[in-house]
């Protein structure tokens, strides 16, 4: 592919991923109410994809082995946190008042509304463009990771750890993406991510006494630090481990077939 080609589809992602974050701002702006605005978010996103060409497989038996595999691997991140919490601040989990509460339904449908929106958003377009453009897998990864990155910069309250936590766990979400070829992989480790430090050990099931897990731009201490080791140990067992998958089939239809 010519390099002029390639700047072109580059260029194409970028006007795609800023339409995409001002489209959010003008719904946060418009709308009070959280998770409308959420879901509306994960519909615009969900649109703008598809016209833009990036194609899901239909969900099915191996995209459901996929989704486990990943969250999985995000729910030991997880676990590992926990104990690096329970051990350095002598924190403990205890019942959360009042739980499970009617709310750990809502805190659940805006975990995985949160999940699909910015993976798709942040991740799975910018692989679609990187692939089309026939760039090197090492940077698509880059890329993907890049733009997870930019997406916090200008968020309120992002720590140095934070950055470096979205670094790192950009990396395994990257990793996810490339290797499963799966939408869904990667979504529900995001979603096992959110939700279980947000929500069920965030007070909606259990309550961590003492404590604070990591997660998202304003992520602090030295958890965050052991979150972000294990999200690079696994983006590197994903990369080694995982079988290899192409990616959302990009279109190709911008260049003619090469004879090998």
């Amino acid at each position: 592919m010519a390099p002029h080609a390639r700047l072109r589809l580059i260029a194409a992602a970028v006007l795609y991923l800023l339409a995409i974050g001002m489209s959010l701002r003008v719904l946060s702006s418009l709308i009070k109410a959280p998770i409308a605005q959420w879901a509306l978010g994960a519909v615009v996103v969900s649109v703008v994809a598809t016209s833009a060409g990036v194609q899901a497989d239909g969900y099915g038996a191996l995209s459901f082995a996929k989704a486990i595999r990943g969250a999985a691997l995000a729910g030991a991140v997880v676990v590992v946190c926990l104990l690096t919490v329970m051990l350095e601040q002598g924190a403990s989990l205890v019942w959360a008042p009042g739980a499970p509460s009617s709310s750990i339904l809502y805190s659940t449908l805006v975990a995985f509304v949160l999940a699909y929106r910015d993976e798709l958003w942040l991740r799975g377009m910018p692989l679609h463009f990187g692939q089309r453009a026939r760039l090197q897998t090492w940077l698509v990864g880059c890329y993907i990771i890049a733009t997870g990155v930019a997406a916090i910069l200008l968020e309120r309250h992002t720590t140095a750890p934070g950055i470096v936590l979205t670094t790192c766990s950009g990396a395994f979400f990257a990793a996810l993406w490339i290797k499963s070829g799966d939408l869904w992989a990667p979504v529900a480790a995001r979603f096992v991510w959110g939700w279980l430090s947000e929500a069920l050990l965030g007070g909606e099931l259990l309550d961590l006494s003492k404590g604070w897990l990591p997660h998202g731009p304003a992520a602090r201490g030295l958890s965050t630090w052991v979150a972000s080791a294990a999200f690079l140990v696994a983006a590197g067992l994903v990369w080694r481990r995982w079988p290899e998958a192409s990616a959302m089939s990009p279109d190709t239809t911008d260049e003619p077939p090469q004879s090998s």
